[in-house]
């Protein structure tokens, strides 16, 4: 039996390091952080904390948590110096003031560099426990983040990791735009990462709260152009770097006091005879000693080695101690320990048998065997690049194999339900191997202990989990039908999707309310006219808590306030209405419109709501008092005092500048206005437009505003109160559609009849300009990281280009009438589209690739958009019909096989699956039982039982249970 089935395992590490992973200074790991470069030791399993309903509470428990987990006996302030070519001797300093200066200051990024146990690890948790002790509420809070931990620590870094401590989505929330943080990242390195953590988790967003990164990482990880991986971005520009906000340090050697003042500390704790002057006199006597301990990691290794190594020696001067030595002979005290720990363990009759075998060959003699085979296929192999990734069906005949086979995982899983220490081990062996591709379909996993398991993809077909240790495992596109979960724990539980509401009435308008707990939509009661009512429903049962009626017409748009306390509605019947949305009660009602409103909206500061109709007029409304801004009434009587119309024509766009003190609006009167959002004053008419002005727009960064026209133009205006056009760029063809890139240094248009042109969107110079002269370029959207825009044009076809170059990357051809709308996935991977043809259409973002068609409008595509995680995909046509489409597969294909009950189905998404009947001899039902599959899987849950669960959320209960689960 291979040495790996046992619990010395390195799968009982929340992260799976293999040899030459970093190592740190330190007595109180008990050898198993330092004999993490062989292989990682046991550790206990996550710690409940029961979630507390304040912030401050939860921040209290999770300061006394850490607190008691921070056990480092010896500890010495690291010395540092400036950069890498620094010498090691001259103008050091503390690393502790370097930090507590970054902390004071305004930077936003500190990477700290150091060798492999020189001490980074150690001084991270010391910096958190130091500031843990001086923490307030209201000051800055540290986290510490073990990288390696986490499953793609370079998106959404802060959710996942206080998701680890047990903050709810609303705590982590408030930390986020309220509470000043301090992340201090280790172990950059043992990710093999190559990306920019403070711009992947988007940390330099416009509005984010205090924010600062602290990275450590090995100093022979990184080439000479490190510094774009760490220095951060200009805020609300990630591609401009602000190097004044970085800041960097080089852990420095143990100079000799440091070393002697570590002797001094670390002699109380060892039961040895010696004295704190022996250990010195060793090392200053035996030969290069003292420079080898210069690193903390090896002079730990020393001081636990030395005793043995000196041992009848006399003559000291001619001893010679490498660093090889070391550490054989602390892996052979370590391997000890951990024999005594396996002997305490309750194993099973198999798993002792073998624990008798391997002390029979000799226990270390067998463990250090395997430990040096498995680092010398890594050198061998990977050129010492310490992490090892093992995927079954690709590995099953490597040189992995031997090391990390299934054998050994599932042998984790069956000890993970006597031994609540493996759980940790199983969840990360159950991850692999269903990674790998093994199928659990009805496997009895009664009882199996598996918290934050990620099972994504995985076949569980009547698999047994009943009784099992499910907590804030990953079951997204999972296949569990008919598996059995009672008594299964289950907090935490993530599905990948939401359930969905049915109505009885087309659904015209939603929001969702800004901190997520709402979500407000409006039907169209053709049957009724004037019965039209607004739902509202609590996001986190799916229960419908108002239902609101007070328009006398239809119903054409519902906007939440910033700070979630109310939702106004706009109608055909001319007014707006502000409703309580907490007890679904009428605050205001506000009238003047002498036509129906065709657009509401909340500004960003909440005080006051914004509506254009069609009779041509736009109003600003104060929604305390009711008076209206552009359209202003007596406060008192709510009687017209005065009227003032803000454009001669219909409103044909508004925008709210960023920080929501200016009003943007364009019409039918070829004018474009600026307003003062707080006193309803008109501040700028721009003028230049000879035609109507189609839409309007702020830049990211409020300095501009861009327009488009049908006389062929679009304008970019300065923000100031002169009205001119800094620059325009005339074309031959009417501007349709505009979009600025992510960063906000570009914007591009279509035209109707010519090409795409991309200007620079502070000077109005057009960067780039392509022709596409056959058939237009109606619509036009970026991609998320800016590097490619799409077009759709009036001949059906859509095509990718480059931003850079102006080539075209690929084109998409299916549309079999006009393009009017293109929108790019959150993600980037996937493009949606729709126009003249009725049809929504799904692409491929890398390929071009067509992925899905949706065709149950009855009228022409004239607006999309993808839901915030990528599931859905929205679609506005004419007629005012909205449609929400999963982005799932089809069913293309179904063939029996002969002569036996089996079927197999094929998908428009490229899966393949293999059915069989089977029928239960006891009750005769017949069910359907999946073999096997390939390709793509979604998440089906049809009779699973969920009926005794425990902690099952009320949404995933809902979810479940619409998709044919028993609850």
């Amino acid at each position: 039996m291979p040495f790996s089935s046992l619990r010395d395992n390195p799968l009982f590490q929340s992260n799976l390091v293999i040899p030459g992973a970093s190592t740190d200074q330190g007595l109180n790991h008990d050898g198993e952080r330092i004999f993490s470069q062989l292989v990682r030791g046991a550790k206990i399993g996550r710690v409940e904390v029961q979630e507390l309903p304040t912030v401050e509470d939860a921040l209290h428990t999770l300061r006394v948590q850490r607190r008691e987990e921070y056990k480092q006996a010896v500890y010495i302030d690291p010395l540092a110096k400036l950069s890498i070519t620094a010498s090691d001797d001259m103008d050091l300093f503390l690393l502790m003031d370097k930090v507590n200066e970054f902390l004071a200051g305004d930077g936003q990024v500190m990477l700290i560099l150091g060798d492999s146990g020189a001490g980074k690890s150690t001084f991270n948790r010391h910096l958190e426990y130091e500031l843990w002790q001086k923490y307030k509420p209201g000051g800055r809070i540290p986290l510490f983040i073990n990288l390696p931990e986490l499953d793609r620590p370079d998106k959404n870094l802060i959710r996942k990791q206080l998701r680890s401590f047990e903050f709810s989505d609303e705590q982590i929330q408030n930390l986020r735009h309220h509470h000043q943080l301090l992340l201090i990242c280790d172990g950059y390195d043992e990710c093999q990462f190559l990306s920019n953590l403070h711009t992947t988790n988007e940390l330099n967003r416009s509005g984010q709260q205090d924010i600062k990164l602290i990275i450590t990482c090995r100093t022979q990880y990184l080439g000479p152009d490190y510094r774009d991986r760490f220095v951060p971005s200009v805020a609300g520009e990630y591609h401009r770097p602000a190097n004044g906000r970085f800041h960097e340090a080089v852990i420095a050697p143990f100079t000799k006091n440091q070393i002697k003042t570590y002797v001094e500390k670390y002699t109380p704790f060892e039961p040895q005879s010696w004295v704190a002057k022996d250990y010195m006199d060793r090392l200053e006597t035996i030969p290069n000693l003292m420079d080898l301990v210069k690193n903390p990691f090896l002079l730990t290794l020393a001081l636990e080695a030395l005793p043995e190594v000196v041992e009848g020696s006399l003559d000291l001067s001619r001893f010679r101690v490498t660093r090889v030595q070391l550490y054989d002979i602390f892996v052979d005290h370590w391997l000890r320990v951990n024999k005594r720990r396996l002997h305490e363990q309750r194993l099973d009759k198999s798993e002792r048998e073998t624990l008798y075998e391997l002390q029979e060959d000799g226990f270390e003699k067998y463990a250090i065997k395997f430990q040096r085979e498995l680092a010398v296929e890594i050198f061998k192999r990977q050129g010492g690049r310490p992490v090892v990734d093992y995927v079954h069906k690709r590995d099953n005949t490597s040189w992995k194999a031997p090391f990390f086979g299934p054998g050994t995982l599932l042998a984790l899983l069956e000890l993970s339900k006597l031994d609540p220490q493996a759980s940790q081990a199983a969840a990360n062996a159950i991850s692999i191997l269903v990674r790998a591709g093994v199928q659990f379909n009805g496997e009895n996993l009664r009882g199996i202990r598996i918290p934050g398991a990620d099972l994504t993809g995985g076949q569980f077909d009547s698999a047994q989990l009943c009784a099992s240790d499910l907590t804030g495992v990953n079951l997204t596109k999972a296949w569990i039908r008919q598996a059995h979960f009672n008594a299964a724990q289950m907090d935490g539980v993530e599905f990948g999707e939401l359930p969905y509401l049915k109505e009885r009435l087309p659904i015209d308008s939603c929001a969702f309310s800004p901190d997520g707990k709402l979500l407000a939509f409006c039907g169209d009661n053709h049957s009724a006219p004037g019965r039209d009512k607004i739902s509202v429903y609590d996001t986190e049962t799916w229960k419908r808590i108002h239902s609101l009626q007070g328009h006398d017409s239809k119903i054409i748009g519902v906007a939440f306030s910033p700070c979630s306390r109310y939702l106004v509605s706009g109608s055909w019947d001319g007014r707006l209405v502000l409703w309580n949305c907490e007890t679904g009660v009428v605050n205001r009602i506000m009238e003047g419109h002498s036509a129906g409103t065709s657009a509401v909206a909340f500004s960003p500061c909440g005080k006051q709501v914004a509506s254009v109709s069609l009779d041509k007029s736009l109003r600003l409304c104060d929604i305390n008092t009711g008076a209206c801004k552009v359209y202003v009434s007596d406060a008192a009587t709510l009687e017209p005092r005065s009227s003032w119309m803000s454009h001669i024509g219909n409103v044909t766009g508004v925008s709210f500048s960023p920080d929501g003190q200016l009003i943007v609006s364009c019409g039918g009167d070829s004018l474009v206005k600026l307003w003062d959002s707080n006193t309803g004053a008109l501040i700028s008419v721009f003028t230049g437009h000879t035609k109507p002005v189609t839409s309007v727009e702020f830049s990211p960064d409020g300095s501009n505003i861009a327009s488009s026209s049908h006389d062929h133009t679009v304008r970019l205006w300065e923000v100031n109160p002169i009205g001119l056009s800094s620059q325009s760029s005339d074309s031959s063809d009417p501007r349709t559609g505009l979009a600025y890139s992510p960063d906000g240094r570009f914007l591009i248009t279509g035209s109707f009849v010519g090409g795409v042109q991309q200007y620079n969107s502070e000077t109005g110079d057009v960067a780039l300009v392509i022709p596409v002269r056959t058939r237009g370029s109606e619509c036009v959207a970026y991609s998320p990281d800016g590097l490619r825009f799409i077009s759709g044009s009036r001949g059906g076809d859509l095509t990718a280009w480059d931003t850079q170059t102006g080539k075209a990357a690929f084109t998409m051809c299916g549309h079999a009438r006009r393009v009017i709308c293109v929108a790019f996935s959150p993600c980037g991977q996937q493009i949606a589209s729709g126009g003249y043809d009725k049809t929504v259409r799904l692409w491929d973002a890398r390929s071009g690739l067509l992925l899905r068609v949706f065709s149950d409008h009855i009228g022409e595509i004239l607006s999309i958009a993808f839901s915030r995680d990528g599931l859905k995909v929205a679609s506005g046509s004419w007629g005012g019909d909205i449609r929400v489409w999963d982005v799932e597969s089809d069913i293309t294909g179904l063939v029996w096989r002969p002569d036996a009950l089996e079927f197999a189905t094929s998908c428009k998404d490229g899966s393949v699956r293999v059915w069989k009947l089977v029928q239960d001899e006891e009750t005769g039902r017949v069910a359907v039982k999946m073999i096997w599959s390939a390709g793509c899987i979604g998440l089906t849950v049809s009779d699973a039982d969920f009926a005794g669960a425990v902690g099952l959320s009320a949404i995933n209960r809902k979810l479940v249970e619409q998709r044919g689960a028993i609850v």
